[in-house]
């Protein structure tokens, strides 16, 4: 008796999971990403372009899935999808917004490389440790794979500005390294030397940080959220097998 119990319950668990896939295969999916190129950014066209939103977009159609594209600050981001004004992103899944408002994938898509870029002859930053006392340039909004919160607590000693985009944040880096000691802008690899590649910096020099993990991110503001991105990434998986990217 217990047995067909289970099997019962199995069974009703099984077409739940399907009629929430079918309601949210009734929607159109929102994919929020950053101006992050070359990994996503919006072309001259106004269209969504890079090669993370290329995987973004191939999985989502096979899974099943229509889609439309949106790019936004990355703190904006964050909260949009907390809230479930967008429903997917790939990306790092250590937004403090991101805590008990989304489902996280389990493969991992691509890599962050962090790296801490100064001019001169400053020591190299690697460890947290190495932060305080320093003056630090960051993007707003990003969490830096959790290291924002030690970077903004003031017991730490660390002054920082905050920027919009990767370029105003090099160009800043060389104007204030003629006069402060000690300064460093914290960013990303593919951004970076995208930045890097039009505008040469003398004498720039990088310590690499890290190396973070990217995931499929889905808002769980949505019916069957979990059974969304279970979707996605096999299909992720399937392309990824078949050399589909």
């Amino acid at each position: 008796m217990l047995s067909k119990k289970i099997i019962i319950y199995a069974i009703i668990f099984t077409l739940a999971s399907d009629i929430f896939v079918a309601v949210a295969f009734s929607q159109t999916l929102k994919i929020g990403y950053v101006e992050f190129p070359p990994m996503t950014y919006t072309d001259q066209n106004g269209q969504p372009a890079g090669y993370i939103m290329d995987i973004a977009v191939k999985s989502l159609e096979k899974a099943g899935f229509d889609w439309t594209a949106v790019s936004l600050p990355a703190k904006r981001m964050a909260k949009s999808l907390a809230t479930g004004k967008i429903q997917v992103w790939i990306g790092l899944a250590t937004m403090p917004q991101f805590k008990g408002t989304t489902h996280v994938g389990k493969t991992v898509v691509e890599q962050l490389i962090l790296r801490a870029y100064t001019i001169g002859d400053n020591p190299p930053i690697r460890k947290q440790r190495d932060l305080p006392g320093k003056t630090l340039l960051i993007l707003r909004g990003y969490s830096y794979g959790g290291w924002i919160t030690f970077i903004k607590n003031p017991a730490n000693r660390i002054q920082y500005l905050e920027f919009d985009s990767h370029e105003a944040a090099f160009q800043r880096l060389e104007k204030l390294s003629k006069r402060i000691p000690e300064i460093y802008l914290l960013d990303y690899k593919h951004p970076s030397e995208t930045v890097l590649r039009k505008r040469a910096l003398p004498d720039i020099r990088f310590s690499q940080i890290s190396t973070l993990d990217m995931y499929f991110v889905v808002t769980r503001k949505m019916d069957g959220a979990k059974a969304v991105l279970d979707r996605i990434e096999t299909a992720f998986q399937q392309l990824s097998a078949s050399g589909g990217f």
